[in-house]
């Protein structure tokens, strides 16, 4: 028999963690067991996992903490490690036109190859 699980993750996580990750993470933690760190404090971003009340009972034994807390810490594991994704906002979008002027006047001036006094 399955339960779902709500735990409060830190909301930089949101868009980085998922339900399929985090379960994947948990039963692979479950598997083979690693020493957890202190599990971060729980913020705004909430996940909702379906775990067996086997793997629950298995975690909180495992683990010595609370089934949340658990959670947070193994998931830490994994979130730590994953670079925060790339955000291409109105900076890129300043750089490829800055960079596309600086190219049009190079061409417009005769800088290059053909420019110059054309010996």
């Amino acid at each position: 028999m399955t339960q779902v699980i709500s735990v409060r993750l830190p909301s930089e996580w949101a868009g980085r963690v998922t339900s399929g990750l985090a379960r994947e993470w948990v039963t692979a933690w479950l598997s083979q067991p690693t020493t957890l760190q202190q599990a971060p404090v729980p913020g705004a971003f909430k996940l909702n996992l379906r775990l067996s009340k086997l793997e629950i009972a298995e975690l909180r034994r495992t683990s010595g903490n609370s089934t949340s807390s658990a959670i947070r810490a193994i998931l830490a594991l994994h979130v730590s490690s994953t670079s925060e994704p790339q955000k291409r906002g109105i900076k890129w979008v300043i750089g490829g036109i800055a960079s596309g002027i600086v190219l049009f006047l190079l061409v417009v001036t005769g800088v290059g190859p053909r420019g110059g006094n054309g010996r």
